[in-house]
C-alpha cells in the first residue's frame, strides 16, 4: 500500500501553515528519535519493506515505526516541492483520491500516477534526479534526503523554546516565567514544549515539580501526547510524587507508541522506576496485545514466549 502524508507546507507564512510547520517539527524530532535507537540503515528504515513471512521479508507485526509517516511525509513533501504550487498539487491529491478510492495499490502506481498528471515534470526526469530518486527514496534506508521547509513555524517555536530555557536554569526567572501565557497554547505547542524540556532533563533540583504546580495544564491533562511525554519527564527527573501519573496512564491505555516510550524511559531510570515498571506490566499485561507485551517483555529483560 501507500499512503500520502500530512497537509504539505511549501512556505506562506500564515497561522496555518506554523501551525502544520510546528506538527512536522515534532514528528521530524521523533524520527530522528527513532533512527538515532535502530541507527539509520537499518532495513526498516525506508519506505518500501517487503512485508513477507520467511527469510528474506519482514513480519509486518514487528514493522510499525516513524520511518513510513515522517520519512513518507518528506518525500511528499518533496513531491509538492517539484510542483511547486501547492494549489496544483492539492488538485492532484484530489484526482489521486478519485482515481484510486477503494482500492489498494503499490507506490509505483502511485507515483507513476503522479508522472503522467504532471507530464512536464515527467519530461524533466524529476524520478531520477541525481540523490533523490525516487528509487532511492523508496528503497534505501536513512534519513530523507529532502527535508520541507519548516520555517514558519518559528513563530510558535521559538516562544515554547525561550520557555523551556527558563525552566532549565539553576535559578528561575520567575517573573519572565509568568509573563508566558501558555493558556493560549494549542497542544501541538505543548508537545513541543515539553520534547524542548524532555531534551534538558534532569532539570535542575525542584523545577519539575515548581513547573507541574504552576501549568496543570500539562501535569492533569488528559490529552495522550502530553500524558506520554510528561511521563517521560516524571521518570527521567525522578519525580517520585508523580509515578502515580505514570502507573494511571499506562493501566489508561495499551497503544504501542505510548507504551513502549514509557516503558523505556522507566527502564533507564532509577531503582524505583524499574520496580514500578515490573509492577505495571504485571498487572497490565493481560489487557496489552500480544505484541506489545513482547516488545515491553524485551524493553525489561523478561524471556519472550516463541
Amino acid at each position: 500500500g501507500f499512503s500520502w502524508g500530512l497537509q504539505v507546507p511549501i512556505a506562506s507564512p500564515c497561522p496555518g501553515s506554523a501551525y502544520t510547520c510546528l506538527e512536522a517539527a515534532t514528528g521530524r524530532a521523533l524520527l530522528r528519535q527513532h533512527m538515532d535507537n535502530t541507527g539509520e540503515d537499518h532495513p526498516l528504515n525506508k519506505l518500501r519493506v517487503i512485508i513477507e513471512p520467511g527469510s528474506w521479508g519482514v513480519n509486518p507485526d514487528d514493522t510499525y515505526n516513524e520511518t513510513p509517516y515522517e520519512k513518507g511525509y518528506c518525500f511528499v513533501s518533496y513531491l509538492a516541492h517539484l510542483v511547486g504550487d501547492q494549489s496544483k498539487f492539492d488538485a492532484f491529491l484530489q484526482a489521486y483520491v478519485n482515481q484510486f478510492k477503494f482500492q489498494s495499490i503499490t507506490a509505483d502506481d502511485a507515483l507513476s500516477f503522479f508522472l503522467e498528471y504532471f507530464p512536464e515534470l515527467k519530461k524533466k526526469g524529476v524520478e531520477s534526479l541525481p540523490g533523490l530518486e525516487f528509487d532511492r527514496w523508496l528503497n534505501t534506508p536513512g534519513w530523507p534526503p529532502f527535508l520541507p521547509d519548516l520555517s514558519p513555524g518559528e513563530q510558535l517555536m521559538k516562544p515554547a523554546e525561550e520557555l523551556a530555557e527558563l525552566w532549565a536554569a539553576a535559578s528561575l526567572n520567575t517573573e519572565a516565567i509568568e509573563a508566558v501565557d501558555i493558556s493560549v497554547w494549542k497542544t501541538y505547542q505543548l508537545v513541543y514544549f515539553l520534547d524542548q524540556i524532555l531534551q534538558k532533563s534532569p532539570l535542575p533540583e525542584g523545577n519539575v515539580e515548581r513547573l507541574s504546580e504552576m501549568y496543570p495544564k500539562i501535569s492533569k491533562a488528559q490529552n495522550a501526547e502530553l500524558r506520554v511525554r510528561w511521563c517521560q519527564i516524571v521518570l527521567k527527573n525522578n519525580h517520585e510524587a508523580e509515578y502515580g501519573k505514570v502507573k494511571d496512564f499506562l493501566h489508561s491505555q495499551g497503544k504501542q507508541k505510548y507504551t513502549l516510550h514509557v516503558y523505556r524511559a522507566m527502564w533507564s531510570g532509577s531503582e524505583t522506576a524499574r520496580a514500578l515498571a515490573m509492577e505495571t506490566f504485571s498487572a497490565t499485561a493481560p489487557q496489552l496485545h500480544v505484541n506489545v507485551q513482547n516488545y515491553v517483555k524485551k524493553i525489561l529483560g523478561l524471556e519472550v514466549a516463541e
